[in-house]
């Protein structure tokens, strides 16, 4: 029995892992392709990389709690509870993404505004 939990668990696991290797080499691989152009493209792949390694820890810690308790409702037999905590935990995402998403064109507009020299 206790063979068999490990290798769920393990099946469950690698695919997590698999995923988290991958989301890093693309900023590996970002910061490999601009490495050639110039020390301040290398900079600014960084620092985007940094940026979206947080913003993506975020919503993988808010999925992954929605998941849990989208389980313990599932397990315990309230289906509803569950619905409710799914429906949730997706608002809240979306509502986070919305927000995030207008802070960054806001941000991007007034430095789009600082650099033209209109601000």
């Amino acid at each position: 029995m206790k063979e068999n939990a490990k290798m769920t668990l393990w099946g469950l696991g690698w695919p997590i892992m698999i995923e988290m290797f991958l989301q890093f080499m693309i900023g590996s691989v970002d910061t490999l392709m601009v490495s050639h152009i110039s020390d301040q493209a290398v900079a600014a792949v960084g620092i985007c990389n940094q940026f979206f390694q947080v913003v993506l820890v975020l919503f993988v810690t808010l999925d992954s709690g929605m998941g849990v308790v989208v389980a313990q409702k599932l397990g315990a037999g309230k289906h509803e509870e569950a619905r409710k905590a799914a429906i949730t935990a997706t608002v809240l995402n979306m509502y986070l993404g919305a927000a995030l998403g207008l802070v960054l064109l806001f941000l991007r507009r007034s430095r789009s505004s600082a650099a033209s020299g209109t601000g």
